[in-house]
Parts: C-alpha cells; sequence; structure tokens
C-alpha cells in the first residue's frame, strides 16, 4: 500500500547525505559564532555594515566628503571612487538598509532623492546622458543609495561599471 503522499511526507536521507547535511549545519553555527566573537572583541564589522557605518558618519557630519547637496532629506556626494567622469552618491538621512526595507511613508523621500539626483546632475553638467544605479545587493553596502553616472564620452555600457555599483 502506498501512502497519501498528501497526507505524508517520508525523506530518507542516505548515511552520506546526512553527515553532509550535519557538517553543513555545524559549519553554519562555528562560522556564525565566530563572527560573533570576532565582532564583540572589537574587530572591524563586515565589509556592507562598515561601508553604511561611514556613509553614517558622512551624513552626521564626522567623516569628510566632498558634499554635493544637503538638505533635511538627503545628501549628494561625490564618490571616493569614481566609475565615470562624473560619479556621485544621493543617500537618504533616514536609514534604509536597501530597497526591500522602504514602504509607503518612504514615496515622498525616494522621488526626492531623485528630483535632487536630477539637480546634482545638471549642476555637474550632465544632465543630457546619466544612469541612476540603485543596487538592492546589501553584500556591498547596507544603506540605501543612488549612483549617478554620468560624462564626456561615458557610456558605461561597454564593460561591466555598472555591476561594480
Amino acid at each position: 500500500m502506498t501512502p497519501d503522499i498528501g497526507k505524508y511526507m517520508y525523506y530518507s536521507l542516505t548515511p552520506r547525505q546526512q553527515l553532509f547535511s550535519l557538517i553543513s549545519i555545524i559549519a553554519i553555527v562555528v562560522i556564525t559564532v565566530g563572527s560573533f566573537v570576532t565582532h564583540s572583541r572589537g574587530a572591524s564589522p563586515p565589509a556592507p555594515l562598515e561601508a553604511a557605518l561611514t556613509l553614517r558618519k558622512v551624513i552626521e557630519g564626522k567623516s569628510p566628503a566632498n558634499i554635493l547637496h544637503d538638505d533635511n532629506r538627503c545628501m549628494a556626494i561625490a564618490s571616493n571612487n569614481p566609475l565615470a567622469p562624473v560619479h556621485f552618491l544621493v543617500i537618504p538621512k533616514k536609514c534604509i538598509d536597501n530597497l526591500s526595507f522602504i514602504n509607503d511613508t518612504d514615496r515622498a523621500l525616494m522621488g526626492h532623492m531623485i528630483l535632487v539626483a536630477s539637480q546634482v546632475a545638471k549642476r555637474q553638467g550632465i544632465d543630457g546622458f546619466y544612469r541612476l544605479v540603485i543596487s538592492n545587493d546589501i553584500t556591498t553596502m547596507q544603506h540605501l543609495h543612488i549612483h549617478i553616472l554620468g560624462g564626456e564620452g561615458w557610456l558605461g555600457l561597454e564593460d561591466d561599471t555598472l555591476a561594480k555599483c
């Protein structure tokens, strides 16, 4: 008699699969605990968090930056590692990890950031052609920001420039 699959789910793992599962679980625990212990001893935070903390310091005026725009909702700063002749970032002053964390109350802020990007692009002389890039990847930086890239002769299509944002 065959069991009713809708009622019962039966998984059979070979001893090798069981061992692999156990090793995987142990590795995850060791990495997690090791990371916690390292950070609790005052070691540097992981790169995305460190980058976000650097942005927080810029927003709070505790770290130098080439500020192109500053108001009560966002800032625009020149990129420290430009990937185009003109490359700047628009950063909300509100702490938002990435696009996955925005909600209806952030609509006005997001619209304002795009407007600021447009205004700063015009002041930087790239109002004819530029790209706005928002990466939803928190492995590079844990703070929402918009990259604006453009400038004389730059298309941003010939290499992996946009992938670096």
